[in-house]
């Protein structure tokens, strides 16, 4: 026989290489999987698996949380699973207080030296937990007990009141019936249903007491009854209430000779698993549909569209800014976002689509079409829904999205083929900065590249495969540096050089963006020192700081404690923060302020591609923008470019702030940069991203000829 297992990771990496270890094992089936603790509760409800194994530290809800509700709801087998690498090792051991089974390490179990004893250990431990769980006593247990009871117990009172001690808990009736003359007597009523008492049923018939269309069938099941059969359980409604009811006939000598009749109540059973079939089929926050109904919809939408001729299409929808705003607004907020959207895509289900939230910040958008323009038109009125702001207060909120779309039966005529392929699809179009993106067979290639690149990215900074590379920000006036950008690149020993916009996306996803960018923090203040100590002129150092470092509660205090480390004065650092950061102005502000106090310099990085408002630029304490490369592409030949860059400027002399303008390339570039006023520059044609001990040779050079660039 083999065990139904349950597998709850937020890492989509994990819960495949988790899959996988069980898929191999003749002893266990991948039930399902889940993303985060509600959806693996649901899954869970929804289910019944064997064995649940469960990641300590999760979103939406974490695995303590998930655990504490399975076993107070449904309890069940689970293996927790948590990471030395964080704080789940301690976690674990709360976890087991709270009912886990047993618990194991995922940096064993999937750490490059990983052995197949270890694997071993693994499984046989899982094995272990699902063929030693408790079995949950039935209502056949309970009916056989009560039948013993009646036939072996010498004291018939003593029997009727541990029976109707039983009835009571159960709010249930026994009725024992005989056969007399054609008519089904009964000899005995114990318990009390729908106020059926033994006086009204004693010596009487059903009809006597229950209703006539009630009675019928129940009196067709008395006669099979009678017969020799075993009645199974059967429900009957009555009086707005739902009983269940098993007959089983009583054999002296092979002969019937009497049948008992056991009802229960379900009305509240039935009423609760009307909620959790809720819970399981629908998400909770949106009201939509949730992951579960989405593959028995898409699938039946697939036989319908194949019948009708149609093509169907499977749009699965990413939001880009979703974890942004959780991180810079809250939970709450979040939570309304949510169900914002929801809303918005409900708007279009009249057209004869449907909506369905994947989890987290994903949805589905499922619909048929004849002609590719319907698709097309389609698509363009969900990236207007999405891309229209959000109005929280007196802020508005910017999200976007990114559609992956299958399609049947070009794709596949499955329903979980075509949501994976609409789900890879999405992403690639996140990660080439896309709004939609068409399933091609080559993502998948991608799709394992980016696991990857997951797997190793976890161990990449104690590995040190992570360098810091050094861009000068120069002086237009003689191209001598006044600053460095320091900009990380990943050498890994395998996978050879990889891409900042091929991982930066990733640790973002997973979360490894926050002990990254402590270390590139630490890095480019030593190393700033160090040149300092080596006797060049002193620079700034700057720093992309992300929207998790800059919301963290801490991240004031340990860049102070940073500063103290390496000995560098806080007006030799600056943080350069995204546009993005400032979506949240009222909680962004203090943070700033913060730091402004502590002397270190802050400027707004990409300036002109967020969601700054003009308004609010004012009030930051930010000394510098950075405009973005993109504007100053073709500057001298391209007039709205020159307009753009030209009011920053006058605007930013206005309120007192200094402009870098990134991605300078060409000397007509530089020069239109000049006439305009532009002080500061950075961009190829000084230099590229650099090495620090070539960097530091740069330091007091001047860094293009400056009487070539202004011929």
């Amino acid at each position: 026989m083999s065990y139904r297992v349950l597998i709850v990771d937020d890492s989509s990496l994990m819960r495949r290489m988790i899959v996988k270890l069980f898929q191999d094992s003749p002893y266990f089936e991948v039930a399902g999987t889940a993303c985060n603790g509600r959806e693996g509760v649901e899954r869970a409800l929804e289910l019944r698996p064997d064995l649940v194994i469960l990641d300590v530290e999760m979103p939406q809800m974490d695995g303590i949380t998930a655990l504490r509700y399975l076993m107070d709801c449904c309890p069940m087998p689970v293996m927790m699973l948590s990471s030395y690498a964080t704080e789940g090792s301690a976690l674990t051991f709360q976890a087991l207080k709270w009912g886990a089974a047993d618990y194991f390490h995922k940096d064993l179990l999937f750490s490059n030296t990983a052995d197949a004893m270890v694997v071993n250990d693994f499984m046989q431990r899982c094995r272990l937990i699902v063929m030693n769980r408790p079995q949950e006593p039935s209502m056949r247990v309970l009916l056989e007990a009560m039948l013993t009871c009646m036939k072996m117990e010498k004291d018939l009172k003593a029997a009727q009141h541990t029976l109707k001690k039983t009835l009571v808990r159960y709010n249930g009736l026994v009725l024992k019936f005989k056969q007399e003359h054609n008519r089904f007597i009964h000899t005995s009523c114990v318990g009390e249903l729908f106020g059926i008492s033994s006086e009204q049923a004693v010596g009487r018939e059903l009809v006597d007491f229950m209703p006539a269309h009630v009675a019928r069938r129940q009196e067709e099941r008395y006669r099979r009854a009678w017969d020799g059969e075993e009645i199974d359980w059967f429900d009957t409604s009555w009086n707005g209430r739902i009983y269940r009811t098993t007959i089983q006939p009583l054999w002296e000598d092979d002969e019937v000779v009497e049948a008992v009749a056991l009802s229960v109540d379900i009305t509240n059973q039935r009423r609760a698993e009307e909620r959790i079939n809720r819970l399981i089929h629908y998400d909770g926050l949106t009201g939509l549909p949730n992951r579960q109904y989405a593959q028995d919809y898409v699938q039946q939408a697939l036989e319908l569209a194949g019948s009708n001729n149609r093509t169907a299409a499977v749009l699965f929808i990413g939001l880009n800014h979703f974890k942004l705003v959780n991180e810079a607004l809250g939970d709450d907020v979040g939570d309304q976002l949510l169900m914002n959207i929801a809303r918005r895509l409900q708007k279009l289900e009249a057209d004869g689509g449907r909506a369905v939230r994947m989890g987290g910040d994903t949805f589905v958008y499922l619909f048929n079409y004849q002609e590719p323009s319907e698709m097309l038109e389609t698509i363009d009125q969900l990236h207007a829904q999405l891309h229209h702001p959000f109005r929280f207060g007196d802020q508005d909120i910017y999200v976007g999205s990114s559609i992956g779309v299958s399609l049947y039966p070009n794709h596949s005529d499955r329903a979980e083929r075509l949501l994976q392929a609409s789900e890879m699809a999405m992403y690639e179009a996140k990660q080439q900065g896309r709004q939609t993106q068409v399933y091609n067979p080559s993502l998948n290639e991608q799709l394992h590249r980016r696991m990857e690149i997951e797997l190793h990215l976890r161990k990449a900074v104690e590995l040190g495969q992570l360098k810091l590379y050094y861009q000068p920000i120069v002086s237009t006036a003689n191209a001598r540096p006044v600053g460095m950008e320091s900009l990380i690149r990943w050498f890994h020993p395998e996978l050879g050089a990889i891409s900042p916009g091929e991982f930066i996306p990733v640790a973002e996803e997973t979360g490894f963006i926050v002990p990254i960018g402590r270390w590139v923090l630490e890095e480019a203040c030593r190393q700033n020192k160090q040149w300092q100590q080596d006797g060049f002129t002193p620079i700034v150092i700057s720093v992309n700081i992300s929207s998790r470092q800059f919301y963290d509660p801490l991240f004031t205090e340990s860049i102070v404690n940073l500063l103290h480390r390496t000995g560098l004065e806080p007006h030799w650092l600056e943080l350069e923060i995204t546009e993005g950061v400032m979506m949240d102005i009222h909680t962004a502000l203090p943070i700033l302020k913060e730091l402004q106090a502590l002397g270190i310099n802050l400027s707004i990085d990409d300036f002109g591609t967020g969601y700054s408002s003009l308004k609010y630029l004012k009030e930051l304490p930010v000394g510098k923008l950075k405009i973005d490369q993109s504007f100053i592409k073709h500057i001298d030949s391209n007039v709205v470019h020159t307009a753009i860059v030209s009011s920053v400027l006058s605007m930013s002399r206005q309120l007192g702030l200094e402009v870098v303008a990134e991605g300078v390339e060409r000397v007509e570039e530089l020069n239109a940069l000049r006439e305009n006023g532009c002080v500061f520059a950075q961009g190829y044609l000084f230099s590229h991203p650099v090495p620090a001990e070539v960097a530091g040779k740069l330091l007091g050079e001047s860094l293009y000829p400056l009487g070539e660039a202004v011929r």
